[in-house]
């Protein structure tokens, strides 16, 4: 449970930050697509944490290796 709580704070941090990227963030369309791509992204760290991904992963094919989230895969 105290992941999920933890996950959940990730998350909402990072729609924060992704809204103020977008062009019109009070544009009504807005939340709809920043929930979706914010499951989605949820879903493929989840993913890979259980190891559904290939052995590279998502993190490491991304920025995540560069911004010292994980270790290098080898």
């Amino acid at each position: 449970m105290e992941i999920s709580l933890q996950t959940g704070k990730l998350v909402g941090a990072l729609y924060d930050a992704l809204l103020k990227q977008y062009k019109d963030p009070s544009d009504p369309e807005t939340p709809k697509h920043l929930n979706k791509l914010c499951v989605r992204l949820a879903f493929c760290l989840y993913s890979e944490d259980a190891g559904i991904f290939w052995e590279t992963g998502i993190c490491s094919m991304t920025t995540c290796r560069d911004m010292n989230v994980m270790p290098a895969v080898h």
